[in-house]
C-alpha cells in the first residue's frame, strides 16, 4: 500500500474544501432560479378593470371614464353578450357597442390623454343556439355559429380592438350551461373563434377564458389546473396568445405559498407551473380577475364564496393592503404576468346580499390600494420587454417600430432604462458593423460587462453571424429601483436594441468557471477518500459509531423514521436542517433505511420540495443505506463479509438491468426510458441486492424468533405505510373529499394516486400479507401484531373495496386467496375439515362482499366486450400491443415509450377514443413491449425462480409471512392479466422486496 504521509492529507482536504466550495457557491443559483419571463405580451403590466359600458347614458360614460383615467384603469374588459346582440340568426344590434366604442375612441384621441385598451369578452349563446334546458352560459350546439358571431364583431370592431378573450369560466358548471364542463367542445369553440377573428383582424390578441380557481375535481366543477393541462393535451395553445388567470386572494395574505389543496393568491403559479410542463414559456399569463373582497364587518348578506372561513370576515382596510401588497409581489416575482384587472367596477345588477359587492372599486376601499399612480418614470419590474416599452426612455432622434430601436447617427445617442430588480439584460441585433454600447447602472460601471482602457464598461455589436443576442450588463444588484444609462457610438441604421429582461434572481454559472471547479473538487475527494479509505473502512471502530450501534433497536427505528416524518412535514429551511442528522443516521443503520423505504412505497409521488432541489425519499435513502452497507461490508482491496450464493433470481434481476439499458440506448425517446430505467429498474434492482444481504446491523436481540428481525422490521413498515395509506384513503372518502363517480360507483382516490386504480394496484399487493399474519395463529407472530394486522386488514380491506377496482376484487385478491389457500392445504399432513371449512367460509365472506358491487354497472359490464365497452377497448389494445410486438421484437420500444408508438401508429381505428394508454394492461405485454422477446423471456425466469424458492423455503419453514408473500406474488400475475403490474415504482419496488425476502430467508435456513 502507498504510504500516505500527513502532508499530502492536508493538501487533498483544503483542495477539496475550497473547489468543493467554489462549485457549490457557483451551483447553488440553480435550486432558486428566476422564473422565466413570458413574451413581450407580458410587458404592460398596468392595471384595469372588469366594466359593462354599456349601461350608462352619455353624462354617465364620460364622468365614468374619466374616473377610470384618473385612477389608471387603462385596461377595460368589456363584456359582449352574442345572446343580446344577435337575439335571432343573422339580426345584430349594435347600438349600445357603438355608442361605448365612439365615446371611448374620444376620450383616446385627447392630447396628452392615457389610452383605454379594451378586451372584448365574447361569451353566453342566444336561445336559438344553445341546446334545448341551457342556461345563457351554455355552449352553442354548432361552434361554427359563434365563430360566425366572432367574425362579425371583428369585422365591425377590429379597428377599434385589439384583444378578445373567447368565454368566461368555462371550468364551472355555471360558465358552462349548467352542465358538465367539457375541456374539448371548450377547445372547438376557442379554435371556431380564433380563426374567425384572425381572417379578418390578423393583429387580433386572443386571451383564453378566465379559469375559475376550485378545488373540485369535475364533472360539475374541475380546478382550473387540471383544466388547462387538459387544454395544452389538446393543443388548444395554438388558439390563444394569452392565459387568463384569476389570483383571488380570498382572505389569505398574498404571501401565502401556493398549494393544490389550497385556493390563495399565488395559487396563480400553479397555473404557470402546467404551462411549463407543456413546454410553454412564452405565453404569458393575464390576471383578468384579481382581487380580494372588502365586505363589511357586519356584512348583512349571503356568506362570501371567496373566503376560506366564511365566519371570519376580514376588515376591507386589510384587503386593501393585501391588495397593494400583492400586485407587489407579482410585479417582483412573476416576469409572466401581464396586466391585472380588478374584479368589477360596481355593482350594477347584483342584489343587495350579493357577496360580490365587496369586489367593486367604485363602492369600496379598493380603489384607492388598487392601483395607485406611479411616483416617477415608469419601472420595468421582473420580465422581458421590447425596445419601444415606456420604461426605456430615448434621447432626440431615436427610431423605433414593432419591438425595435435604431440608434441616430448624432449624438446625443443615449437610452435611459428604468428599472426594478437585481439583474438587467439587453437584447441586441449584432451584425456586420462596427458598434459599441457604453452602460453605466446607478452612475456607475456595469458590473456584469468588460471595461476599456478608461475603465467605462461596454458591449461589443460587432458579429458577422448577424444574430440576436442576449448581454447581461449587471447582476446580482441590491433590491430595489435602478438606473442604466446606455450611449451607444456607431450601430444606426442596424436597429441594434430589441429589448431588456429584468430578473430578481441570477441563473446558475454554467460555464466553463463550473464545470473546472466540479472537475477538481472529484479529483480531490477521490484522492481525501484514498487518504482516508482505512478510517471510513474500520467506521465501524469509531467509539461514536459504536455507542450508536449500540442505542437499542426500537429507539433507532424511532429515530430515523422521526426524523423522516419531521423532514417532511417541517418547512424547507428547517428540512434542509434535517437532512444530514437524517442521512447520517440511514448510513449508520442502513438496514432501518429499506424498512423506511418500504413504509414510504404508497407516497412515492409526493416528493419533497427543498430551495436547492426536488428530493425523492425512494431514490435518496437507497443510495444512504447502499453506502451505509458498503462502509460495513467492504475493506480496501477486498470484500470483507458478502458471502451470497447465486440464485435464479439473482441473475434474472441482473438481465433485467442489463437489457433495460440496451433498450433505453436505443429508445427513440432516450430522456424518458433514461428515467425509468434509473429509477424503477435501477432502483428496484438495486433495492433486491441490499435485501438480499439479509443483515441486521442492530445491537443482538433480547429473544430471536424463527424469523430474523430484519425480515417483520421490512414487512411492518411495508404494512405499515399501506394501512396508514388506507385510512387516509377512507377518511377523504367519508369527509366527501376524494372520490369519483363511475359506472354507477363512488370510487375512493388517493391523494397520491391518480386513479383509484393505482391504489387498488398496490393495496392488493399488501392484502395477502395482512390476512395471513391476522389469521393464521404462529407462536412468532405473537398477540400485539396479530391485533395490529387485523385491523389493518379492516382498514386495508375497506379503502380496497371502495376503489371498485375489477381488476383488484374479481381477480387479484381471489388469485391470491387461493393460491394461499392451496400451498397451506398442500403442506398439511392430510385436509383438515376446519381449514376446508375455513375456506368455504372465506369465499362465502368474498362473495357477500361483492353484492354490493354487483349493483353497479361498472361490475355488470366487467364482462362486456361489445363494442364501445371497457371490455372490447382492452381487446383492442392488446391486438395492437401485439402488432407493435411484432414490429419491434428484438429490443421493443424502450422503457415507458409505448404511449409515443401507440397513440401515433398502432392504435387501431375501432379504439380511437382511448388514444392516451402509456401500457398494455397486460404485465406480459408489458415486459414484451418494452424490452423485446428477451423481456418476456426475463419475465419467465423470474417468475420461475421466484415460485421455485418460495416453495423450497415454505416446505422447509411454513411461517404464515412466506404464504402472504406467495398470495402477493400471486395477486402480482393476476391482477397484472389486466392492468400494470411491474412499471409503477411502487409496484416495482414491491415486487422484488417479495423476491429478496423469499431468496435471503431461504439462504439463512
Amino acid at each position: 500500500m502507498p504510504h500516505r504521509s500527513p502532508g499530502w492529507k492536508l493538501i487533498f482536504i483544503a483542495a477539496f474544501i475550497l473547489t468543493a466550495t467554489a462549485a457549490g457557491l457557483l451551483l447553488w443559483p440553480a435550486g432558486r432560479p428566476s422564473p422565466a419571463p413570458a413574451n413581450s405580451l407580458a410587458a404592460d403590466k398596468t392595471c384595469g378593470v372588469t366594466i359593462d359600458l354599456t349601461q350608462y347614458d352619455d353624462a354617465a360614460l364620460a364622468a365614468t371614464l374619466a374616473q377610470l383615467r384618473a385612477g389608471g384603469l387603462l385596461w377595460l374588459r368589456q363584456p359582449v353578450l352574442w345572446s343580446q346582440i344577435e337575439p335571432e340568426p343573422g339580426q345584430f344590434d349594435w347600438a349600445k357597442l357603438d355608442h361605448v366604442l365612439a365615446a371611448v375612441s374620444a376620450g383616446n384621441s385627447q392630447p396628452d390623454a392615457a389610452g383605454f385598451k379594451l378586451i372584448a369578452v365574447l361569451h353566453t349563446s342566444p336561445r336559438w343556439a344553445r341546446r334545448p334546458g341551457d342556461s345563457l352560459t351554455g355552449p352553442p350546439r354548432e361552434p361554427g355559429r359563434f365563430g360566425d358571431f366572432a367574425r362579425a364583431f371583428a369585422q365591425r370592431y377590429g379597428q377599434q380592438i385589439d384583444h378578445y378573450q373567447i368565454w368566461h369560466e368555462p371550468n364551472l358548471s355555471a360558465g358552462w350551461g349548467q352542465g358538465y364542463i367539457d375541456p374539448i367542445a371548450y377547445t372547438q369553440l376557442l379554435a371556431e373563434a380564433a380563426l374567425a377573428i384572425r381572417s379578418t383582424d390578423p393583429q387580433a390578441i386572443i386571451i383564453s377564458a378566465a379559469l375559475a380557481p376550485t378545488l373540485e375535481n369535475g364533472p360539475l366543477n374541475l380546478n382550473e389546473l387540471d383544466f388547462l393541462d387538459q387544454l395544452y393535451r389538446l393543443h388548444a395553445d395554438q388558439w390563444f396568445e394569452v392565459v387568463a388567470g384569476q389570483p383571488f386572494g380570498f382572505d389569505l395574505d398574498p404571501a401565502a405559498p401556493p398549494s393544490a389543496g389550497a385556493l390563495n393568491f399565488r395559487r396563480l403559479e400553479l397555473l404557470r407551473q402546467v404551462m411549463l410542463a407543456h413546454g410553454d414559456s412564452d405565453t404569458p399569463v393575464w390576471a383578468t380577475a384579481f382581487g380580494w373582497d372588502a365586505l363589511p364587518s357586519d356584512w348583512p348578506g349571503r356568506p362570501s364564496p371567496w373566503r376560506t372561513k366564511p365566519d371570519h370576515p376580514t376588515d376591507p382596510a386589510v384587503q386593501g393592503q393585501r391588495t397593494t401588497a400583492g400586485l407587489a409581489l407579482a410585479r417582483q416575482n412573476w416576469p409572466w404576468l401581464g396586466p391585472a384587472l380588478a374584479v368589477r367596477w360596481d355593482s350594477a345588477g347584483l342584489s343587495a346580499d350579493d357577496p360580490a359587492r365587496g369586489f367593486a372599486l367604485s363602492e369600496t376601499p379598493l380603489l384607492a390600494a388598487f392601483c395607485p399612480p406611479a411616483a416617477g418614470p415608469p419601472l420595468a419590474t421582473a420580465g422581458r420587454y421590447p425596445a419601444t416599452h415606456p420604461s426605456g426612455v430615448f434621447s432626440p432622434g431615436w427610431r423605433t417600430a414593432q419591438t425595435l430601436a435604431d440608434i441616430p447617427r448624432q449624438p446625443p445617442q443615449t437610452l435611459t432604462i428604468n428599472f426594478d430588480g437585481r439583474r438587467l439584460d439587453l437584447a441586441v441585433n449584432r451584425g456586420d458593423y462596427r458598434g459599441f454600447l457604453r452602460v453605466t447602472i446607478d452612475g456607475r460601471p456595469a458590473n456584469a460587462l468588460p471595461r476599456d482602457t478608461l475603465g467605462r464598461s461596454y458591449v461589443v455589436l460587432y458579429d458577422p453571424q448577424n444574430q440576436l443576442a442576449t448581454v447581461t450588463l449587471a447582476q446580482n444588484l441590491p433590491a430595489g429601483p435602478h438606473q442604466a444609462i446606455i450611449e451607444a457610438e456607431g450601430g444606426w441604421g442596424q436597429w441594434a436594441i430589441a429589448g431588456w429582461t429584468v430578473t430578481n434572481a441570477d441563473p446558475a454559472t454554467s460555464g466553463p468557471e463550473l464545470l473546472l471547479a466540479a472537475a477538481l473538487a472529484v479529483v480531490s475527494g477521490a484522492g481525501l477518500a484514498w487518504q482516508f479509505f482505512p478510517a471510513l473502512a474500520g467506521l465501524r471502530r469509531w467509539p461514536g459509531w459504536q455507542r450508536l450501534a449500540a442505542v437499542p433497536d426500537p429507539a433507532q427505528v424511532a429515530i430515523i423514521f422521526g426524523l423522516a416524518l419531521a423532514f417532511y412535514l417541517a418547512p424547507a429551511g428547517l428540512s434542509l436542517m434535517l437532512l444530514a442528522p437524517l442521512a447520517l443516521a440511514i448510513i449508520a443503520r442502513p438496514d432501518i433505511g429499506l424498512a423506511l423505504i418500504a413504509f414510504s412505497l404508497s407516497f412515492f409521488q409526493a416528493p419533497k420540495q427543498l430551495p436547492v432541489g426536488t428530493y425523492w425519499l425512494t431514490e435518496s435513502t437507497l443510495l444512504l443505506a447502499a453506502i451505509g452497507f458498503a462502509l460495513r461490508e467492504i475493506r480496501p482491496g477486498v470484500m470483507a463479509r458478502i458471502r451470497l450464493r447465486w440464485a435464479g433470481l439473482d441473475g434474472a434481476a441482473l438481465a433485467l438491468l442489463a437489457l433495460g439499458l440496451v433498450t433505453t440506448l436505443a429508445a427513440p425517446n432516450f430522456g424518458v426510458s433514461m428515467l425509468e430505467w434509473r429509477r424503477l429498474v435501477l432502483g428496484s434492482v438495486g433495492y433486491y441486492f441490499l435485501v438480499r444481504l439479509g443483515r441486521d446491523v442492530g445491537p443482538p436481540p433480547q429473544s430471536a424468533g424463527p424469523t430474523p428481525r430484519w425480515v417483520w422490521r421490512l414487512l411492518d413498515a411495508l404494512v405499515a405505510g399501506a394501512v396508514l395509506h388506507a385510512a387516509i384513503v377512507l377518511g377523504l372518502y367519508v369527509g366527501g373529499h376524494q372520490a369519483v363517480a363511475a359506472e354507477g360507483a363512488r370510487r375512493a382516490l388517493s391523494p397520491v394516486y391518480a386513479s383509484p386504480n393505482n391504489l387498488a394496484l398496490f393495496l392488493d399487493r399488501v392484502w395477502p400479507l395482512l390476512a395471513v399474519i391476522a389469521l393464521l395463529p404462529a407462536a412468532e407472530t405473537g398477540r400485539l401484531r396479530r391485533w395490529l394486522y387485523g385491523i389493518g386488514l379492516v382498514l386495508v380491506s375497506a379503502a380496497l373495496f371502495l376503489t371498485y377496482s375489477k381488476g383488484a376484487l374479481l381477480l387479484g385478491l381471489p388469485a391470491g386467496v387461493a393460491a394461499m389457500a392451496l400451498f397451506y392445504l398442500w403442506r398439511q399432513p392430510q385436509p383438515r375439515r376446519r381449514v376446508a371449512g375455513l375456506a368455504v367460509a372465506g369465499l362465502a365472506l368474498a362473495a357477500a362482499a361483492l353484492i354490493p358491487l354487483s349493483q353497479t354497472a361498472r361490475l355488470r359490464a366487467a364482462f362486456d366486450v361489445s363494442p364501445g365497452s371497457t371490455g372490447y377497448f382492452r381487446l383492442k389494445l392488446w391486438q395492437s400491443s401485439l402488432a407493435m410486438l411484432r414490429d419491434h421484437w428484438p429490443l421493443g420500444v424502450g422503457l415507458d415509450n409505448f404511449l409515443y408508438q401507440y397513440r401515433t401508429r398502432y392504435i387501431l381505428p375501432s379504439a380511437w377514443q382511448e388514444p392516451n394508454l402509456s401500457h398494455p394492461h397486460n404485465v406480459v405485454l408489458d415486459f414484451a413491449t418494452r424490452l423485446g422477446v428477451g423481456g418476456a423471456a426475463i419475465f419467465l425466469w423470474l417468475q420461475s425462480a421466484f415460485w421455485l424458492s418460495a416453495w423450497r423455503l415454505y416446505r422447509r419453514r411454513p411461517a404464515p409471512f412466506v404464504l402472504g408473500l406467495m398470495g402477493s406474488m400471486a395477486v402480482f400475475l393476476s391482477h397484472g392479466l389486466i392492468d400494470n403490474s411491474y412499471f409503477l415504482v411502487d409496484l416495482a419496488f414491491v415486487f422484488f422486496l417479495t423476491a429478496g425476502l423469499v431468496q435471503a430467508s431461504l439462504e439463512q435456513l
